[in-house]
């Protein structure tokens, strides 16, 4: 087993923590509230579909119709009872995007009949016609208001789009790596540091930080067996013990939003890397850059 228990729980406290809960009047409003309110989700689809599906629900004619309908309404139901993270709803994006179409523009023509010619009925080709525009007005509408400098403007409620950052600078040299990804990962200098400066035979522990995958230089992270082995740990000796065991050479230690994550047994060890005293001991500081800080182990 690579990862213990408290990794669990701690993946289901941060899935308590998103959303809106699982009352049944939060569930009945959920389709509204997490498309024109979704703060507590950090994110939302879009305006476009819960009107997109809600005519498509009523202008629906085909069997195909109605079973992606079932199908939207049997996802968006497991979602609301297990994990309520917008990026879970993304694998519905491709069939909310074809009922909406549907809904909108409708199902098109299938009947064998020959069409009416429109110069004897003219009246209702002008009244399908428009109502064809208005939709591919709705839909384009819609979809601006996705964009990230139009969506902050309407959407006041915080969501991760509001936090989106252009890529052009970095597409055009103007911005390094690291200072376009700084902020999403902040830990991004100390990597660089790490993988110029020490070899294979080092050995970091990761703490409050799961970007090991900018690291060349092997890592433990801390929701593992092994880690979970070296934080339960009580007494300084047993701490010591433990570093010398698994070989850990570095110690990273990210300072952005370090916090107890509620529902969640805090780990005692990982207060001896916050004590100031123990640091002066057994930890040396060799870089430091955006609140993250590196200390080389001094253990014999």
């Amino acid at each position: 087993m690579l990862f213990p228990a408290s990794m669990e729980a701690a993946a289901r406290a941060m899935y308590a923590n998103e959303g809106v809960g699982k009352a049944f009047p939060e569930l009945l409003k959920l389709p509204w509230t997490v498309t024109f309110h979704p703060g507590p989700f950090r994110g939302t689809l879009g305006v476009l579909f819960l009107t997109g599906v809600a005519l498509a629900l009523v202008r629906a004619r085909t069997r195909q119709l109605r079973y992606g309908l079932i199908a939207v309404a049997l996802y968006f139901m497991a979602w609301a009872l297990t994990a309520q993270e917008i990026r879970y709803l993304l694998p519905l994006l491709p069939l909310l995007c074809v009922l909406t179409a549907a809904g909108f523009l409708g199902e098109g023509q299938r009947s064998a009949k020959p069409a009416v010619p429109e110069q004897t009925a003219p009246a209702p080709a002008l009244a399908m016609r428009l109502q064809l525009y208005g939709a591919v007005i709705v839909i384009v509408a819609g979809s601006l208001m996705a964009l990230p400098s139009v969506y902050a403007k309407w959407m006041k409620e915080w969501t991760y789009w509001h936090s989106y950052q252009s890529p052009i600078g970095f597409l055009l040299g103007e911005q390094s790596a690291e200072d376009c990804l700084r902020r999403d990962v902040p830990s991004i200098y100390v990597y660089n540091f790490i993988n110029r400066n020490l070899n294979s035979k080092d050995r970091i522990l990761l703490l409050n930080d799961a970007s090991q995958f900018y690291s060349r230089i092997p890592t433990l992270y801390s929701f593992t067996v092994e880690g979970e082995d070296i934080l339960h740990q009580t007494t300084e000796e047993g701490m010591l013990e433990k570093l010398r065991n698994s070989r850990i050479t570095h110690v990273l230690l990210n300072y952005n939003g370090i916090a107890p994550l509620r529902g969640v047994a805090p780990r005692l060890g990982v207060y001896f890397f916050l004590d100031k005293s123990f640091r002066e001991r057994y930890l040396e500081r060799i870089c430091s850059a955006n609140n993250v800080v590196l200390y080389r182990v001094r253990i014999s």
